[in-house]
Formats: C-alpha cells, sequence, structure tokens
C-alpha cells in the first residue's frame, strides 16, 4: 500500500517536473 502511495505521489511530481 505504502509503495503505490509513493509510486503514484513519484508519478505525479514526474507530471509537474514535465509541465515546466
Amino acid at each position: 500500500e505504502l509503495q503505490s502511495f509513493r509510486s503514484q505521489l513519484a508519478t505525479e511530481q514526474s507530471r509537474c517536473f514535465k509541465l515546466e
């Protein structure tokens, strides 16, 4: 569960980075 949450957070962060 924790890993899944971490994976999702990393994915969202990656998106933010791509956006900028």
